[in-house]
């Protein structure tokens, strides 16, 4: 995550401070170029909408206004990367600067394979491959309408991930709100952590699945084990157990993790921090 000198110290901070009729515009270009494939690649549109969130935060730009603009220009980079794949199919192959770099299709390719229908919206949070993938979902003819709701839902948690850390660290500092001691690390930690909680409660779904260690160790002849074996939403769809087994583990995650956070004394600064956070977020909304 990129220090506070650091972005102030960009030209593009310089420029949105000095003209902030143009952070929207600038939120929703960065967020198409990051999504958008080949692009995407080359400029560091990461760093770029940080700050851009981060002036945003200041005061420039509501919370739900640079959200939405995320938004808006995520989708469309992500459409155009497929229609761009649908429209000129393996050729992209041969094209600049794909025919330098085949690794990058052939990486994009490994991925959609093995996910499916889910890389487009895992895809969104791998960084080497997050513009490739679109581009290879219309190369390989993906079903149109399932490539588009998919982007649509995806971009719904990819706009927050992207924006609010930015946004937040600009509304703190706008409004005088003393950091706690390590932000930085704190906030690492704590992507860390769900990181965690999403892969254990894949894990959790998975094993709660057909063929899984937990359905299989359930007798289904034992009182309950065959209610949970249940077919829950038609013939031979099994998912009862599975989101009984993932709600369970994130939920458990998620106390645990909270538990920690409030009884922690060592955590108090972080714990108001938070407060007055959320009661400057609610002003902003």
């Amino acid at each position: 995550m990129p220090e506070i000198d650091d972005i102030r110290a960009t030209s593009l901070w310089q420029t949105l401070h000095a003209h902030p009729e143009w952070v929207a515009v600038a939120i929703a270009l960065l967020a198409f170029i990051e999504c958008f494939a080949i692009v995407g690649l080359i400029v560091p549109g990461i760093v770029l909408l940080y700050a851009a969130a981060f002036v945003a935060g200041g005061g420039e730009l509501g919370l739900w206004s640079a959200l939405g603009c995320a938004f808006i220009g995520a989708v469309l980079g992500d459409s155009a990367s497929y229609l761009l794949g649908r429209r000129f199919g393996p050729a992209i192959r041969v094209l600049p600067p794909f025919s330098n770099h085949p690794e990058w299709i052939t990486r994009g390719e490994g991925f959609f394979i093995r996910h499916g229908t889910a890389s487009i919206a895992l895809g969104r949070f791998v960084g080497p491959i997050r513009p490739i993938l679109p581009l290879i979902a219309g190369m390989l003819r993906f079903p149109n309408l399932r490539f588009h709701i998919v982007n649509i839902c995806s971009a719904l948690l990819w706009a927050p991930a992207y924006i609010l850390p930015g946004f937040v660290l600009g509304a703190s500092l706008q409004h005088a709100i003393d950091p706690p001691p390590g932000l930085i690390v704190g906030l690492l930690i704590c992507l860390i952590w769900c990181w965690g909680m999403s892969r254990l409660t894949t894990a959790a779904w998975q094993a709660g699945e057909p063929g899984g260690a937990l359905f299989e160790r359930l007798d289904p002849t034992r009182p309950g084990g065959r209610a949970l074996r249940a077919p829950a939403f038609g013939s031979g769809v099994d998912t009862r157990l599975s989101v009984l087994a993932g709600a369970a583990t994130l939920l458990g995650l998620t106390a645990l993790g909270l538990s920690l956070v409030l009884a922690s004394p060592t955590l108090t600064p972080w714990r108001q921090f938070g407060l007055d956070l959320l009661h400057v977020l609610r002003e902003l909304l």
